[in-house]
Order: C-alpha cells, then sequence, then structure tokens
C-alpha cells in the first residue's frame, strides 16, 4: 500500500480474501454435496480492482522527468517485482499439491511442468481463463495452457491493465478522467452484460480494467474529500456509513443475497470511498494497529496459494465436516502465507527488488 496510515484497507483486504477463502472452497468442493453452505454470495473481488486503480492514479500524480511511455513501464516492473514472487509462489504450490493429489508419475511430470510454462510465466491465467467455467480448476493432460491456480488471472489482469491505464492517464490526464474512463466503464458494461465473446479482447482483462479506471476516478472524489473540513456531524455520519457498509457486505457475503454484480460494486465502491477518505472515528482505532497493518501485508499471499489448501485439506482429511474443513483451510492458508510473506520478504527482495537488508528492518 502507498500510504501505510490507512491500515483500515489493509484489515478490510484481510476480511474480503478470507471471504473468498471460504467461497471457493463451497464451489471447489461442498456444492452439490447438500450442505448448507456459508459465504455463498462473495463478489468482492472489485473491491481490490478498486484498490489497484486508486494507487495506481496516485503514482501518476507523481509527476517525473522522464517520458509517459518509461513512466509507465517502470510502473509496470514496479508492480511485477511485486506481484511476481507472490504469484509464481502461489503457481508453485498448487502445482505440487494436484500433481500429489492426481499421483502424476515421475516420467510424466516432466512433461507436465513443460506445458506449464505460460502459467509459472504469467500468461496464461489471464488469457485463457473461461469466467464461469467448471469449478475443477486443474486437468492433467498432454495439451499446453496448464491452469493450476485459476484464482491468478486478477493479479495478471491489474499488470496489464496497469501498464495500459497508466500510459493513458500521465499522457493526458483530462482526456482520461473526463472521457475515456466513464465511456470504457460504459462500453464495459454493453460488453459483458450483451454477453460478447473476442478472442482478442478477454472478458478478465475488461473486468480488472473497468474496476481499475473506476478506482483511478475514485481518486478525485477522496482528494475532494480528505481537502474538505469535516464538521463533528459529518465525522459522525461517515462513522455510521463506515459500520453500516461494513455489516451490511458481510451479511450479505454470509447469507449469500443474489445481488447484481454492478449493485454489490457499487456499495464495495462506496465503502472504498469511506475507507480511503480516512476520516471518521473508526478509522482511527485501525490506524492505531499493528495487527491491522500486518494482515494486510499477508493478504496478497493468502490469496496466492488458498486454492492449494482448498485441494490438500480434502485430500488429508477426508471426512472432515463443513465447519472444520473451512477452520482448518483458512488456517494452513494463513500459516502458509506468513511464510510466504517473511521468505519474499528477507530472501527474495533483497534481490528480487533490490532492496538492502538495513532498508528491510527499518520497517
Amino acid at each position: 500500500m502507498e500510504e501505510e496510515n490507512r491500515t483500515q484497507v489493509g484489515f478490510w483486504s484481510f476480511i474480503f480474501v478470507i471471504a473468498i477463502v471460504i467461497s471457493n472452497l463451497n464451489s471447489n468442493v461442498w456444492e452439490g454435496t447438500g450442505t448448507k453452505l456459508i459465504f455463498t454470495g462473495v463478489k468482492v473481488l472489485p473491491y481490490f480492482m478498486f484498490l489497484s486503480g486508486y494507487y495506481l492514479m496516485v503514482k501518476v500524480k507523481k509527476k517525473q522527468k522522464e517520458s509517459v511511455g518509461n513512466q509507465a513501464w517502470s510502473y509496470t516492473k514496479n508492480v511485477i517485482s511485486t506481484l511476481y514472487p507472490a504469484f509464481l509462489g502461489g503457481v508453485v504450490l498448487a502445482f505440487i499439491v494436484q500433481n500429489v493429489i492426481a499421483k502424476t508419475r515421475l516420467s510424466a511430470l516432466l512433461g507436465t511442468l513443460m506445458n506449464s510454462l505460460g502459467e509459472f510465466l504469467g500468461f496464461t491465467p489471464l488469457l485463457s481463463l473461461e469466467l464461469g467455467s467448471s469449478a475443477t480448476h486443474f486437468n492433467i493432460t498432454s495439451q499446453s495452457l496448464v491452469i493450476w491456480n485459476k484464482p491468478l488471472w486478477l493479479l495478471s489482469g491489474i499488470v496489464v491493465s496497469g501498464l495500459i491505464l497508466y500510459y493513458i492517464a500521465a499522457k493526458n490526464e483530462d482526456f482520461f478522467k473526463t472521457v475515456f474512463a466513464p465511456l470504457f466503464l460504459i462500453i464495459s458494461y454493453i460488453y459483458l452484460s450483451l454477453n460478447l465473446d473476442f478472442v482478442w479482447l478477454p472478458k478478465a482483462l475488461i473486468i480488472v480494467m473497468a474496476g481499475m479506471s473506476a478506482g483511478m476516478l475514485l481518486y478525485y472524489l477522496v482528494e475532494h474529500l480528505q481537502h474538505k473540513k469535516f464538521s463533528d456531524n459529518l465525522t459522525m455520519f461517515f462513522s455510521i456509513l463506515h459500520i453500516g457498509l461494513a455489516m451490511f457486505i458481510l451479511y450479505t457475503c454470509y447469507a449469500g443475497f443474489n445481488w447484481s454484480s454492478i449493485s454489490y460494486a457499487l456499495v464495495i465502491y462506496l465503502f472504498c470511498l469511506v475507507l480511503l477518505t480516512n476520516k471518521d472515528y473508526i478509522a482511527t482505532f485501525y490506524n492505531k494497529s499493528k495487527i491491522c497493518a500486518f494482515l494486510g501485508k499477508i493478504t496478497l499471499y493468502i490469496y496466492v496459494c488458498h486454492i492449494a489448501f482448498i485441494d490438500l485439506i480434502p485430500y488429508l482429511f477426508p471426512y472432515m465436516d463443513y465447519t472444520a474443513s473451512i477452520i482448518f483451510t483458512n488456517a494452513f492458508t494463513i500459516c502458509f502465507a506468513m511464510l510466504m510473506y517473511y521468505v519474499d520478504t528477507w530472501a527474495i527482495s533483497p534481490i528480487f527488488r533490490k532492496k538492502k537488508r538495513k532498508e528491510l528492518f527499518k520497517k
């Protein structure tokens, strides 16, 4: 995160990613078993797209001397250096777990690995994902483009969309906010509503670009509110809104309300506005908490590794009931995510991101 005082953003990222874990556990393991499921109405991915767009705009607003093209590539390289170590760790873990479960013979393992190079490099999750496809998320065949960790399409989309959107916004900010972003959101809505399908225009990419474009526009709303002097009444109103939206979102996720994606995204958008404005009474509790800050830091690692544990837990404990499955899946996922976070911070960052260990100790 760019602004560390907004630890409420990290805290809710953690809460929402846990909701995603439970939702994917439902669809991949428990759906169709007759078990009464919870968290079947999880549609919180726009939250992460909006935040990605907002922080992209924060970068755009920092004027730099280099050309727009170089700025866009520098930004993208920084995003890749942040996301790819976790991305690769998630693919490797899913590859190992799923091949163990499938009992892939050693003689076939090398061929399976070679057929998966696209995903290990970060290409196939975005380009070959069919949204709404079967819950079965891995299939060992002789074909190329094997997908071991489908949820990683979101990270691929953020990288590709970020490069495009950064260039457009940095090239002409007024054109971006008054013409491109609003028009692209309208076109995206029509494209997705009509269920159009062009091979050269993946739906996953359109969804992420639209979400990030909306997040970039959110930047201007947040800036306006942050420069506004809040009265006690307005601060109280935002505090009540903060609590109300949080409870509403969690309840609709838990109860499985069948809302339209657009309606739900608008609620999430308003919630992001409150969190990023950071001027309500509730925010002060988050900002004093080191735990909230830490939970935000491991969110990425939970997201990239959760699908492997959704497969692994039923394999290790085939007679586990639904409640225990939720607890153990999240417990294993969080513990492994913490391990990934520390390995990334202390072993990969000093090399991959060229950070000195002294800088890491200061954090």
